[in-house]
């Protein structure tokens, strides 16, 4: 895991892209959100990479399980080391390795996962941390308020799962504010809105770095 890590900071230094994240719970309009950012931006110019939702990449029985989560960081890590090596000015992911801490405390209460579930996913949350560390912008979307949950045969349909996910998502918003999120609050039928206020935050970012 460590050699992933100094591999990555590696490839992040020789390429310098912006890597911007996009987390919060389910059906809150990320990942519309991210596709209108992404063909704004390359309507300015702007050479983007999107990484997409890595959840319906792992298969369907392993959905709610740590291997399910683990799962997912594997293929995480993948399409971010495959990002670095490209030529591209922003990298959109759309959810963060952050996102995979707060289902994990979820599943960990909602799915009953044993003590020994527990106790192994410890140290796997410590490897995701890390990974946090590796991004530019830290995007968390709140919008259970504003977007209606839509069923696309993947995603829960009820509203107490997307709240109790989201109210861990507050939660490391509001204590963990050394991880730097921004919190962009959703509007109902504002999508192109939203977009133009995180690509004003994404271009700031550019601006600041290209002053080092």
């Amino acid at each position: 895991m460590e050699n992933f890590f100094n591999f990555f900071s590696t490839l992040l230094f020789m390429k310098r892209p912006l890597f911007v994240s996009f987390s919060g719970t389910h059906c809150v309009g990320k990942s519309t959100l991210l596709k209108e950012i992404a063909n704004k931006l390359k309507r300015k110019g702007y050479s983007v990479i999107e990484v997409e939702e890595y959840a319906r990449k792992v298969p369907r029985e392993f959905h709610g399980t740590l291997k399910g989560q683990q799962l997912m960081f594997e293929i995480l890590k993948k399409e971010l080391v495959k990002a670095s090596t490209k030529d591209a000015d922003i990298v959109l992911i759309d959810r963060s390795p952050i996102d995979i801490i707060y289902y994990i405390l979820f599943f960990a209460c909602a799915k009953q996962w044993t003590v020994e579930e527990i106790k192994s996913s410890v140290k796997f949350l410590k490897d995701t941390s890390e990974l946090i560390s590796k991004f530019d912008l830290l995007f968390y979307i709140d919008g259970v308020d504003a977007i209606n949950i839509a069923d696309d045969g993947f995603r829960f349909t009820d509203e107490h799962s997307r709240h109790a996910v989201d109210l861990i998502a507050k939660s490391f918003y509001v204590l963990a504010r050394n991880l730097g999120f921004i919190k962009i609050k959703q509007k109902a039928n504002a999508v192109a809105e939203t977009a133009n206020e995180i690509i004003d935050l994404i271009e700031s970012k550019i601006r600041n770095k290209s002053k080092k």
